[in-house]
């Protein structure tokens, strides 16, 4: 989870390095978004090429699919495992989820399934926050979608003392971001690969690891959101 306040400390670096990653997986982690905030195209794509680079570069491919705004894909029956979802909300809904300001967002479970699978964003937090630091809203909403998604892959304490997972991200990781350096720990990555194995072989296996949308959570459990602040 992250501190929009953290940003105002960084940079307004801006040059990516190169990148080379390893081939794609067999099946990669698919992301439906639905852009409920409206944000601009040109700011979407580049979040979107930000995070996937980010991902390729722990030998997690994505593959990031646009939803409507107005589609029920939550629980939408033909998703399978592999299948991850991340809202980007609009002010008028991060206010009723999280009222402080400076939390960007985050992951929360839906019943009490074998995999995490849906994120949110809050939007406007992101761009204001990455404008008053003078820094590419695209660039910062998809290191924040990184984080976000991270957290489905890796589970709820993920956080970390650096990189990725870091919270909060103080000037070094901006700047990191900015520059292409912002990434998971080794450690993570082979969390996160453990995780898309297990993923890929229960899609493969026709498996049910989302039971019924109404699904109860068992007798004195809880579902526990994962925001970037407290509430």
């Amino acid at each position: 989870m992250i501190d929009s306040r953290v940003l105002l400390a960084a940079g307004a670096a801006s040059l990516l390095l190169p990148f080379a990653g390893p081939s794609p997986a067999e099946i990669p982690i698919r992301v439906h978004i639905s852009n409920l905030a409206g944000a601009p195209l040109p700011i979407l794509e580049k979040a979107r090429k930000e995070a996937a680079r980010v991902f390729e570069s722990a030998g997690v491919p994505m593959e990031f699919c646009d939803r409507s705004p107005t589609q029920e894909f939550i629980f939408d029956p033909h998703k399978t495992p592999t299948d991850v979802f991340l809202r980007l909300l609009p002010e008028s809904l991060s206010s009723k989820f999280c009222k402080r300001g400076s939390v960007l967002g985050f992951a929360q479970p839906v019943g009490e399934r074998q995999f995490r699978y849906v994120a949110s964003i809050f939007y406007r937090r992101v761009w204001t926050a990455a404008k008053e630091a003078g820094l590419n809203p695209g660039v910062i909403l998809g290191h924040v979608m990184a984080h976000e998604l991270g957290h489905l892959l890796l589970g709820p304490d993920a956080h970390s003392s650096r990189g990725m997972m870091r919270c909060p991200w103080h000037a070094d990781e901006l700047t990191a971001a900015v520059q292409g350096r912002l990434i998971f720990r080794p450690e993570e990555v082979e969390r996160m690969q453990e995780q898309v194995a297990a993923r890929v072989a229960a899609a493969h296996g026709r498996r049910a690891p989302f039971p019924a949308a109404n699904a109860q959570l068992p007798a004195g459990g809880t579902s526990r959101s994962l925001f970037h602040g407290a509430r």
